[in-house]
């Protein structure tokens, strides 16, 4: 099978192959929306007597990772008609997208799975969970007072103090997106409203994104820098009591909201998002802040990836300040590339893979690899 790049001659039949495979409707106006966004896309097709009969998207972003800012290939958009289901052509596509994200210097990728089994079989791997939070009217108890305010804003009313906010709140964590400010308003903000949190010297410190209708209250994005901007935001929610019978909050994963409630004992659902891939381990070992103790360790991964050939194989890392005079004290590991991307982008720790036998590594060596590999936190709001 041939694949071949999607040019502007074939937009109009990839969105009714998306529309078909997705179950959307569409307009005119949605045709032109969708053929435009393609232009800053890399779109990937297959042709079956001269139609096109599948297809695979790459979105460029940029992500947050270590203090860093890192290239990432998002995948999306992969549809097949019926007839050509089951031929091999996703796994043809995918295949291929790996070489040209490597190509392109996108050493990581990301996607929102249909399905994890089907992912995981070509090198994606879990990286990232959040929290819902699940209240009634009666459990919107503010807090004490807090000595800042609020001020709220739209997409056409922007409030460029949340993009401070986020650029603080995303280095801290992995695998958030670098956001323009377009992204903001036509992605997060399309059809919500927005809350900026600021303390008494009037210095952002938190935010929320919410919509409210139907007497819903619903929160995708709740973000603060500290605890006071956590309790304005909070008391900020609780003085909609009157408006609404229901608050959805997202939170990540760890944050102690519910925990500081009047009544902790609310529903609380958690929610698998989005799957990782390293796509070039060398270039993304390179970068890697290993928190490397002494000038003799030496860290070697044995690397095993079915579809991405130039990751087979012994990479070795050492501290900067290697000494080879030295007797070397190695860390060997076997592992794959699901492994080491769940591993590296922070969502499974060295002592949880070996205990699921997913890491070949000496015992006495796991404490050691503890120790090499930073504690920062998986984080992954937006949805392409």
């Amino acid at each position: 099978m041939k694949i071949v790049p999607i040019g502007p001659n074939h937009y109009r039949d990839a969105v009714h192959l998306s529309a078909y495979a997705f179950q959307s409707p569409l307009t005119e106006e949605t045709i032109t929306e969708k053929m435009k966004r393609y232009e800053t896309e890399s779109l990937y097709g297959i042709f079956a007597e001269n139609q096109l009969a599948a297809k695979l998207h790459i979105r460029p972003f940029s992500i947050w990772m270590y203090q860093q800012n890192v290239m990432m290939g998002g995948v999306a958009s992969i549809a097949t008609y019926p007839e050509h289901r089951r031929m091999g052509f996703v796994k043809a596509l995918l295949i291929h997208a790996l070489k040209e994200m490597k190509d392109n210097g996108q050493w990581i990728s990301v996607l929102h799975p249909f399905s994890i089994p089907f992912y995981r079989k070509y090198g994606w791997e879990l990286f990232s969970h959040y929290k819902k939070m699940s209240l009634n009217q009666t459990d919107l108890q503010p807090k004490a007072r807090t000595p800042g305010y609020i001020k709220r804003f739209t997409k056409d009313a922007f409030n460029d103090h949340v993009e401070e906010i986020y650029r603080d709140y995303s280095q801290q964590m992995i695998g958030m997106f670098d956001r323009p400010t377009a992204w903001w308003r036509n992605n997060v903000l399309d059809r919500s409203i927005g809350a900026v949190y600021y303390g008494d010297d009037h210095q952002p410190l938190g935010y929320i994104i919410y919509s409210i209708g139907e007497e819903r209250m619903v929160i995708p994005e709740f973000v603060p820098l500290n605890h006071e901007a956590r309790e304005g935001l909070w008391n900020f929610i609780c003085q909609h009591d009157s408006m609404v019978t229901e608050v959805d909050i997202s939170l990540h994963a760890e944050d102690p909201l519910l925990y500081t409630l009047e009544d902790p004992e609310q529903p609380v659902t958690y929610h698998l998002y989005g799957m990782v891939r390293i796509v070039d381990a060398k270039s993304f070992l390179d970068m890697f802040p290993f928190q490397w103790k002494h000038a003799n360790e030496r860290l070697r991964f044995h690397l095993r990836d079915e579809y991405a050939p130039w990751n087979n194989g012994t990479f070795q890392m050492d501290p900067p300040r290697h000494n080879n005079q030295e007797k070397q004290d190695v860390i060997d590991v076997t592992l794959t590339i699901n492994s080491l991307s769940t591993l590296l982008l922070g969502y499974m720790r060295p002592k949880e893979l070996t205990a699921l036998n997913l890491l070949d590594i000496n015992e006495q060596d796991v404490s050691r690899l503890e120790h090499l590999i930073p504690h920062d936190q998986p984080n992954f709001l937006d949805f392409f």
